[in-house]
């Protein structure tokens, strides 16, 4: 068991590798701004490129220079992706993805599994970035991914200090949310309402609950255990995985047995298919992304702890799938988004809407998740 206890303990070394890369992306430095003759100076600190300055006379409401933006409201010019995290492949701030937030939870998931924070204000920074983009993120290229944002806030609860809890609870529930019909939005709009109805029963909550639930479980839950992505039209081994993942989390934050008998069946139906280097993600939409391995992370951490006589079974599914993901891993610690020897900046087997840092975030955010998780349970010391 020593030797397997160390392979589980690897999760934090990826999860925690991970997110000391994404530290070095984050805008910590706020700007110093000289105006003469209705010309302005900025002087700021990027996190790629070092000290900048540029000079602009702001006609616009929104400045950006070297993929960083900058808000002028009156006579006040303000650093306004301050706290975000900037892409190095795409060369500016993601801010209608959820990098910033999922990177919020790893930092908060790491401070609970260590004690210590390591941060230097990345947390406090961070959660400011996330909540002007859960409101809608200014300049906008991409449809604000507003579910992932406060899904992510609201799984986050548990590690927080009552205080923090109740006050992030009021932005939650004013919090913008999308409307999309596939199973992993739905499932996260499900927990977030459970969130709500747990710190703040009312009926507009219950109603949701009820809504969600029967329409998933009557048309998107298959007798296999396969959740699909789109009843009868897509189904994706990812994102069966990260539906499953958010109804072990559903079962975790409400006790409801029905929420775990999903998610025990949809582990049981990808366990089955990891192959003996670790490999599950193969096929269908979302093949070979780290998205779905690090969603896997968790569902098999949380399948070990609710397991009895297939322990030995899903241990050593997972200790492969941890094998499997961390030949990958850089030396700078971050993953390539997908799981392959190719040329990262090729971008083979991305979509138009992928980005290094938010599939890194997101993975980060799970794998820190898992192993609090396994360390909760005794698993792991």
């Amino acid at each position: 068991m020593i030797t397997e206890k160390k392979k589980l303990h690897q999760i934090f070394e990826l999860g925690s590798g991970i997110l000391f890369w994404l530290q070095k992306l984050q805008i910590m430095h706020n700007l110093v701004v000289h105006k003469e003759k209705g010309i302005f100076s900025i002087e700021f600190i990027h996190p790629v490129f070092g000290k900048m300055r540029f000079e602009t006379d702001f006609k616009n409401k929104l400045n950006e220079f070297k993929g960083v933006k900058f808000l002028r409201e009156k006579n006040n010019i303000s650093l306004y992706d301050l706290g975000g995290i900037f892409d190095p492949f795409t060369n500016k701030v993601l801010g209608e993805h959820y990098s910033t937030s999922h990177y919020w939870g790893a930092l908060n998931y790491y401070k609970n599994i260590t004690g210590t924070e390591k941060s230097n204000g990345n947390i406090e920074k961070s959660l400011n970035f996330t909540l002007r983009s859960c409101n809608g993120y200014l300049g906008s290229e991409w449809r604000d991914h507003y579910d992932f944002n406060v899904f992510c806030l609201s799984n986050t609860l548990e590690v927080l200090s009552e205080s923090e809890r109740i006050q992030l609870l009021r932005q939650i529930k004013n919090a913008k949310l999308n409307n999309y019909k596939v199973a992993n939005w739905m499932a996260m709009r499900l927990f977030i309402s459970e969130t709500l109805h747990k710190y703040n029963n009312s009926l507009l909550h219950t109603l949701r609950i009820k809504l969600i639930k029967q329409k998933l479980i009557k048309s998107y839950i298959c007798e296999s255990g396969l959740i699909e992505d789109l009843p009868s039209k897509s189904a994706s081994l990812q994102y069966h995985v990260y539906s499953s993942t958010i109804f072990a989390r559903l079962f975790d934050i409400t006790g409801d047995e029905q929420y775990a008998d999903i998610a025990l069946k949809g582990s049981k139906y990808i366990l089955s298919l990891i192959s003996p280097n670790g490999d599950f993600n193969y096929n269908s939409r979302g093949a070979k992304q780290i998205f779905g391995y690090s969603a896997g992370v968790f569902l098999l951490a949380w399948t070990l702890t609710k397991t009895g006589k297939d322990k030995d079974w899903v241990l050593k599914k997972l200790i492969n799938l941890i094998d499997f993901i961390k030949s990958f891993q850089k030396k700078d610690g971050h993953l390539p988004l997908v799981l392959n020897y190719l040329d990262e900046k090729e971008k083979n087997g991305w979509y138009d809407y992928h980005h290094l840092t938010v599939y890194n975030a997101f993975a980060s955010y799970w794998l820190l998740q898992s192993f609090r998780t396994l360390k909760n349970s005794g698993l792991v010391d």
